[in-house]
């Protein structure tokens, strides 16, 4: 039972409890010494009072049980908030630990940075970051995660940036299948997954095998992971198969990502 009631409802029986204490008392005062009447009197008194005790009791200790059910309630409340802060301090040390692992692992030079929300170029797929010129980067700078490639820098600030995702339409990358070597360009398709275009119908690309960026250009680094060849379609009129690939990347779950500063020119197709 609440304790608004509890305060309510318990003074006031008190109250009548005290008022009937007053009144035998009163009683018995007149009463004198008439011993069958007082004995009689005395024993309706003690009943009346043992009654009226007994539901205050009774609001005391539901007042008491309410009491405690709200201590452990906010104190489960309490764990339960303490449990979800060490869970996700889990996930974001393990988060750390992978891009740790990938930065010492990489010849290039790179700049973390966090996520902070989406660009502000409208109509475009755009993150911004906290990094910035005072971090050293540049516009044109490759983004990439541990899990592969995230897009390109194109507006820089002192210390923040904003970021052209692959998955934006108007973003292009010179890309190959890392199995058989062969060719082409990586745009967005829309949904889930991006194309690999230009590729002849005589190529050797197979469903699962990996697409990564080839270097061809001065802006990207070869190798870094783009994704997998999810389905491919060569029913169509044309001399190019139509090629799906699906990001290795979940972008709903990005969180910290690595700018590439520099790279060793031997990663560079063509030096």
């Amino acid at each position: 039972m609440p304790k608004t009631i509890k305060k309510i409802v318990a003074p006031q029986v008190d109250y009548l409890i005290l008022t009937l204490a007053v009144v035998a008392s009163v009683a018995l005062m007149f009463l004198g010494n008439r011993g069958s009447e007082l004995g009689a009197l005395h024993s309706v008194s003690l009943e009346l009072l043992g009654r009226m005790a007994q539901p205050v009791a009774a609001v005391r200790r539901l007042g008491d049980v309410y009491e405690e059910n709200s201590r452990l309630r906010y104190q489960n409340a309490m764990l339960q908030v303490r449990n979800c802060q060490l869970a996700e301090a889990h996930y974001e040390n393990q988060r750390l630990r992978a891009m740790v692992g990938f930065a010492e692992q990489s010849t290039a030079r790179l700049q973390p940075a966090r996520l902070l929300g989406s660009g502000s170029h409208p109509g475009m797929a755009t993150i911004l970051i906290d990094a910035g010129r005072r971090q050293g980067v540049q516009e044109n700078r490759p983004v990439m995660s541990a899990d592969g490639l995230v897009g390109k820098v194109i507006s820089v600030s002192t210390s923040h940036s904003i970021v052209q995702l692959l998955t934006d339409r108007n973003f292009r990358v010179a890309a190959l299948d890392q199995r058989s070597r062969v060719q082409g360009v990586f745009q967005w398709a829309g949904f889930d997954s991006g194309l690999l275009t230009g590729v002849f119908l005589s190529a050797d690309i197979k469903v699962g095998d990996w697409v990564v960026t080839s270097g061809q250009n001065s802006l990207f680094p070869t190798g870094l992971k783009i994704g997998v060849v999810s389905m491919i379609d060569d029913a169509h009129a044309g001399m190019f198969q139509k090629i799906y690939v699906k990001p290795r990347l979940d972008f709903s779950r990005l969180e910290e990502v690595f700018v590439i500063l520099d790279v060793d020119s031997s990663q560079q197709a063509g030096g």
